[in-house]
């Protein structure tokens, strides 16, 4: 799942090379130098967000097939995908109802050279064009959705500040019917909710709605997990009051490292075998405090020794939106967290008295 919590509070950005074949970009050498292709991260973020916000696609709902990325941006795309939340199955080739293709596609037209990125999830799809001004990479052009009707959602021009053309910030949604174009200047500006007043809304039926539903319906930078070292708190903890700890342990990892070893897989494998589908989720959290060797390590080990223990327990059939995994780093040690595990709770549902 990548440096996390403050580069992907800009959000998100996708799509590949020139031809699509198989799902993986192909490089086109005919465009011009590397330095006037668009920032395959930049492009990656933008894409990914709106991706994001699409509710079948919801990222704690959603596994996606993926072939091995062979280019800088598909390696970019994936990462993205991953960081936002999304279950990965790996396949060979385009297999699965949530298969994931990117495309990079160069073109002369009458109006100039145009650089048009695009990455799809199934039949659902978002394209924008994108270029070089300086040396910054931005938007040129509105956003195509294709495969949905209209909905709501925010591009993240954010990572632009003030050069998005007042005219890109639109999204154009292409579905079975006639195309319907959104001015999201209106979508922004209604209130920007936070995780907390979202999970405690109460629905239609008088209960408490799902983590998963409560969050389906806020932008994917409110999704992204923050630093537990800087919440105090886990970012589920709205969700966890209906769950009580029925076991936890540490699984210890090497200094610098993400090697799980033969002892956690044990450990693993025993709460597999004790976890209830029916009632029960498994609370992950990466640590990684104090000295590292590695640039920006610590926020590195912690979140990749989650996404390790997390692909551990999928690998062993555990279902994406039953293992939520988060992660606490700095660097210096923390008192309350352990320096280089990670912490794995069995939660099970609480009994309506």
């Amino acid at each position: 799942m990548n440096a996390r919590a403050r580069r992907t509070a800009k959000a998100l950005t996708l799509l590949g090379s020139l031809s699509l074949v198989t799902g993986c970009a192909v490089t086109n050498s005919l465009v011009g130098g590397v330095s006037d292709r668009p920032d395959p991260d930049v492009v990656a973020q933008d894409l990914v967000y709106t991706l994001t916000q699409v509710p079948t696609l919801h990222p704690l709902k959603t596994t996606l097939q993926v072939s091995d990325p062979v280019t800088p941006f598909g390696e970019r795309v994936v990462a993205r995908l991953k960081e936002a939340g999304y279950g990965m199955q790996r396949v060979a080739a385009d297999h699965g109802p949530n298969y994931l293709r990117y495309r990079n596609e160069y073109a002369e037209s009458e109006t100039g050279e145009r650089r048009i990125y695009s990455v799809s999830i199934g039949d659902i799809s978002v394209q924008r064009d994108f270029t070089v001004t300086g040396k910054e990479t931005v938007p040129g052009s509105a956003q195509t959705v294709r495969g949905i009707d209209s909905t709501p959602v925010d591009t993240n021009d954010s990572l632009y500040g003030d050069t998005v053309n007042e005219q890109f910030r639109q999204v154009r949604f292409v579905s079975d019917d006639e195309p319907e174009i959104r001015d999201m200047r209106l979508a922004s500006m209604r209130p920007a909710l936070g995780d907390e007043a979202i999970v405690s809304d109460v629905s239609d039926s008088g209960n408490a709605p799902t983590l998963a539903e409560a969050r389906a319906d806020i932008t994917f930078k409110s999704l992204v997990k923050r630093n537990m070292q800087e919440l105090m708190a886990s970012n589920f903890a709205e969700f966890f009051t209906d769950y009580e700890d029925i076991e936890s342990d540490v699984l210890m990892f090497p200094n610098d490292s993400l090697r799980l070893g033969e002892e956690n897989k044990e450990t693993i494998a025993r709460y597999v075998s004790e976890l209830d589908p029916a009632t029960d989720v498994l609370s992950v959290i990466g640590c990684s405090h104090g000295r590292t060797a590695i640039n920006n390590g610590n926020e590195l080990l912690a979140i990749g020794r989650a996404n390790r223990v997390k692909e551990a327990f999928m690998f062993a059939g555990i279902s994406h939106d039953q293992v939520l995994e988060e992660s606490c780093w700095a660097g210096e040690y923390h008192e309350v967290f352990p320096r280089r595990g990670v912490i794995v709770t069995l939660k099970r549902k609480r009994e309506l008295g």
